[in-house]
């Protein structure tokens, strides 16, 4: 199976793509911005194999960078109307599932920073279903034992392919994660006197 793993949700862009057991990782050194080196990467990662070859494309859809998120969601809905490659959305709190699940906990706190006083946190049970809604807290609110957003986009791929099935897939809407209201949706942009 041919797939690939696109997350823009963070300060790094973070590529993954994994054709049976030969697997190609990507993570940006910070030089040059997500925008202006994404499709380079992708192209980097994937090599020879087009975008058309994929069997599905996993997309990071949030929460995290406003921006971020608006990109890569960009980039797998251009692919999708130009190839027709299938395209699974994957929110954050579910790739760090993936990625910890073959920990067996029976509960999983995870949490990513937010910016400032701020921490996206989610606790999910033993199958990752929500036990506590994917909710904005105050870093010094955080329980014990959290997992701090390591993803590792290798074992997201594997459990993603262990369901899925190019034949009987159907493609589901692709929509953004947004947990922190965007910064101009906070200030008050009224000119009243």
């Amino acid at each position: 199976m041919k797939s690939l793993y696109i997350n823009t949700t963070a300060n790094l862009l973070q590529l993954c793509f994994k054709n049976g057991d030969e697997i190609h990782n990507f993570l940006s050194d910070g030089v040059k911005s997500q925008s202006e080196e994404v499709f380079e990467a992708i192209s980097f990662v994937l090599g020879n194999v087009k975008i058309s070859d994929l069997d599905f494309i996993a997309v990071a859809v949030g929460p995290g960078s406003f921006t971020g998120i608006r990109l890569g969601l960009s980039v797998v809905k251009g692919f999708l109307i130009a190839t027709g490659v299938s395209v699974i959305c994957v929110n954050n709190f579910e790739a760090v599932y993936y990625s910890f699940k073959d920990k067996g906990y029976n509960e999983y706190n995870i949490s990513f920073d937010a910016g400032g006083k701020d921490c996206y946190f989610a606790k999910l049970d033993k199958n990752g279903e929500q036990i506590v809604p994917y909710s904005l807290i105050l870093k010094t609110e955080l329980p014990e034992n959290v997992i701090v957003g390591d993803i590792d986009a290798v074992k997201v791929l594997e459990c993603i392919e262990v369901g899925f099935n190019k034949e009987t897939f159907v493609q589901k809407p692709i929509e953004p994660l947004y947990i922190k209201p965007h910064y101009a949706k906070k200030k008050d942009l009224c000119c009243s006197k």
